[in-house]
């Protein structure tokens, strides 16, 4: 049987269920590759990049944290603001993605300029909505209507395709009460930051499959604040209060065969393999926690 040969960029990819994530090392999506978000047999987000003041940011280090999480911590350029330059490697930006049906992302920037700064997060998204075996054939058919909606009154951005009965959406939104606007495609955060000072937002990913809203889990943020408590009460209010995945997985694991052994490497070995396996559950798919 012949055996496929890849070669490409190094990537990270999270999942959880049918749902998952592939970037590059820096958390960006790349046009004209197979990255992107996927659920439902469906490529919900295409191209995913941010910058400061319309420059690219730089990766320093990234990883996948569990096989449902990630982190990526990036910094900037030389950049040039209308109040002066921005030293290049003085600005600390790290985000968390954690992947649940939908999925939850933090963004914490820290200045380390020495200075008071003013400048824009930008955020470029875009949308093909590809079936999966068109990404992986390399050939994408554009069908149906696409329309994209900035709601500022509630920080959303909301893209949807439509072909006859057969409905996609994607919903990025803005938890937090910052000044975010939408402009040439582009999110865009006004940010002013005293020396030292830190920034935080969460944002979420919601994907919609016909009548069907994948939302992230309610704890998924790293970094809870006053502000976001009415937001989360709202968020969890008519679904469920918690993630009971790890819960499920325990039970999982539980039916699995263990073994007993004097040879530490050996258990290790095993016991990654269970976890491994137990990463590859489509529990919302299962009809008992035996299957």
């Amino acid at each position: 049987m012949p055996v496929e040969i890849r070669v490409g960029p190094p990537t990270i990819t999270i999942s959880q269920g049918r749902t998952f994530m592939v970037t590059t090392q820096a958390g960006e999506i790349i046009s004209n590759t197979d990255q992107g978000v996927y659920a439902i047999d469906t490529r919900f987000l295409s191209f995913y990049r941010l910058y400061i003041n319309q420059v690219p940011l730089q990766v320093i280090n990234s990883s996948q944290l569990t096989f449902y999480a990630a982190r990526y911590h990036l910094t900037n350029p030389h950049i040039e603001t209308e109040d002066g330059v921005i030293d290049e490697q003085t600005l600390r930006v790290t985000i968390n993605r954690v992947v649940h049906e939908g999925i939850h992302e933090d963004i914490d920037i820290a200045n380390y300029t020495g200075k008071s700064i003013h400048f824009l997060l930008e955020l470029s998204m875009r949308s093909d909505f590809a079936d999966l075996f068109e990404v992986k054939s390399k050939h994408i058919v554009q069908r149906g209507q696409e329309q994209t909606q900035w709601d500022a009154q509630n920080r959303q951005l909301y893209t949807t395709y439509d072909n006859k009965d057969f409905h996609r959406a994607i919903r990025y939104c803005i938890l937090n009460e910052v000044a975010v606007g939408y402009a040439n495609g582009r999110l865009r955060i006004e940010i002013a930051l005293a020396p030292n000072q830190h920034w935080h937002t969460c944002c979420e990913i919601r994907l919609e499959h016909g009548q069907h809203v994948k939302k992230p889990a309610p704890e998924s943020c790293s970094q809870p604040s006053e502000d976001m408590n009415a937001t989360k009460a709202l968020l969890t209010s008519g679904r469920e209060q918690s993630n009971d995945f790890e819960q499920r997985q325990e039970r999982w694991q539980a039916h699995c065969t263990g073994i007993t052994t004097s040879n530490h490497h050996i258990y290790r070995v095993y016991q990654q393999a269970v976890e491994d396996m137990g990463a590859l559950r489509i529990y919302d798919m299962d009809v008992s926690d035996e299957a």
